[in-house]
């Protein structure tokens, strides 16, 4: 294992000079986490399994795995693809990422070779951080990805004797590089990639300008409230008695990134389910340790099984307020189960897509799927014209709406739709 080490130890760090810290704030990831991190440095910012990061640490990690990148040549607005499963690394490895101007490309983990290396190749990925249990299938999803020179990977327990990858450990990396924020002016131009998860077709890389993201899907610095207007504001909304909101689907999904990024953004702490498998009395169990406020999952999968579970307990944690779905609509079986089971907790049905963001709230007392609008949301007919009151048609998003999909213009140009000089998703 110490030859994983040996690549790192190569790098010229001198070679690579930086700009210094600009205090002027853009309406950017890494600007907006960084200004919540100096303000809350002591509060706790992440929980995973037996991992627990105050801003701090969360920060100061971030900013090395950043510098790691910026030392082996990752430029401004290359990708950076994240294979694992739900841990601490995750959130450290996607900050980082934001802070050095690359992009982190979220990968299912559930991909079997040629799904990977469709990905690898469709995401231009010139860095990789990955569990050690996948890499068999990073060596052989590999080829064909020539630009992809760079591999981090992650102890999982499964061991590192047979990597057939020529990888850097993880920790090692973080140790040898640099905590500080040196880094130059960033821009509410750098980009957020999510890509899809390939259910109607191969996965497609939805981008987005960081500022459209922030507001679109990640509360605009004021979750369930009126968005910031100007970037300092950002600390205005952290909480003077942070909680503990739980992400319980992936960090491979936009659901539970964005989930945590709001979290993180009012000061408050993400607890991340680290087990490999969904288990409803573990989830119960987690709420209960870690005094979660919010649960945030992704429809019936998970709501149904977690409601089944309650009823065996012998009570609702008293911590827990609301349950937050995304990603997916909650039936009215679900909801009037939920309001059977846990009366005092509240039930928001979010909808939404990674090609628009967070939409708006279902009315959670509708026998149907109905739903508030908003001035960002609209009908439009099969013309692409705003419908007529009665006419059923596609819902669409306008204002902080993606850039398009990455090297797919004609795909783009059918999903994200321009009338009158307004653009819709």
């Amino acid at each position: 294992m110490a030859a994983l080490g040996k690549r790192r130890a190569s790098v010229n760090q001198t070679l690579i000079r930086r700009a210094p810290y600009a205090a002027t704030m853009d309406f950017n990831l890494a600007d907006l986490f960084e200004k919540v991190a100096a303000t809350v440095p002591d509060r706790l910012a992440v929980v995973a399994g037996d991992r627990r990061l105050t801003y701090r640490e969360l920060d100061e990690r971030a900013s090395r795995f950043a510098h790691f990148l910026l030392d082996v040549g990752v430029r401004p607005g290359q990708h950076v693809g994240i294979y694992a499963h739900n841990r601490a690394e995750w959130m450290e490895s996607m900050i980082g990422c934001f802070k050095a101007r690359a992009v982190p490309i979220n990968i299912n983990y559930r991909y079997v070779v040629d799904e990977l290396r469709y990905l690898f190749d469709n995401a231009d990925l010139v860095a990789l951080v990955f569990e050690c249990g996948f890499a068999p299938l990073v060596a052989a999803a590999r080829t064909g990805s020539p630009k992809l020179e760079h591999f981090l990977v992650l102890d999982d327990g499964s061991g590192t004797a047979n990597i057939d990858v020529p990888a850097v450990e993880y920790e090692h990396a973080l140790s040898v590089s640099s905590p500080q924020r040196d880094f130059g002016r960033r821009s509410p131009n750098d980009l957020y990639v999510l890509y899809t998860g390939g259910t109607t077709g191969m996965p497609k890389g939805v981008m987005w300008r960081q500022e459209d993201i922030f507001f679109a899907a990640m509360g605009g610095g004021n979750y369930g409230g009126e968005p910031i207007t100007d970037p300092e504001q950002i600390t205005d909304n952290v909480s003077p008695t942070p909680g503990a909101t739980l992400a319980l689907a992936p960090l491979m999904h936009g659901n539970a990134q964005w989930t945590s990024m709001i979290a993180l953004f009012g000061g408050n702490t993400v607890v991340l389910d680290t087990s490999r498998r969904f288990d409803p009395d573990h989830v119960w169990d987690l709420v209960e340790r870690e005094g979660v406020f919010v649960v945030s999952l992704v429809g019936d999968a998970m709501a149904r099984p977690l409601v089944d579970a309650i009823g065996h307990r012998d009570h609702v944690p008293p911590t827990l307020f609301a349950i937050v779905s995304g990603g997916a609509i909650l039936s009215p079986t679900v909801k009037e189960q939920i309001g059977r089971e846990m009366p005092n907790v509240a039930v928001i049905d979010a909808f939404g897509a990674s090609e628009t963001g967070a939409n708006g709230a279902v009315d959670v007392t509708a026998k149907g799927p109905r739903f508030r609008m908003n001035e960002s949301t609209t009908v439009l007919d099969d013309d692409g014209n705003v419908a007529e009151p009665g006419v059923i048609g596609m819902l669409a998003r306008r204002g902080h709406v993606p850039l398009g999909y990455y090297k797919d213009a004609a795909k783009t140009a059918a999903t994200f739709v321009e009338r009158d000089g307004v653009r819709w998703a």
